[in-house]
């Protein structure tokens, strides 16, 4: 996937849960390729935070994924995305 094919997908994605609820979006190749991103980002800016540590999952979640719908694009907001998809939470 192309690095500007995938940044729309990861958009559209945070936009289609917070207009529908659903995160079926985040398919498992797009998934997949959040988890390179984080690796790339991670070991750029040797940030390695879980999502539990950055933002948590306790509080709204929809605010959260509002107020990164357009900043996602570093290593613990890329975790916190994946984290929050693996744990159920987004």
């Amino acid at each position: 996937m192309r690095p500007t094919k995938f940044k729309r997908a990861v958009t559209e994605a945070i936009y289609h849960r917070l207009e529908g609820g659903s995160s079926a979006l985040f398919t498992p190749r797009l998934r997949k390729r959040m988890e390179r991103e984080w690796r790339r980002l991670a070991k750029a800016n040797g940030d390695y935070r879980a999502g539990v540590d950055t933002y948590g999952y306790d509080g709204e979640v929809e605010v959260d994924l509002c107020y990164i719908s357009d900043r996602w694009r570093c290593a613990f907001r890329v975790r916190w995305l994946l984290d929050g998809l693996a744990g159920g939470h987004i």
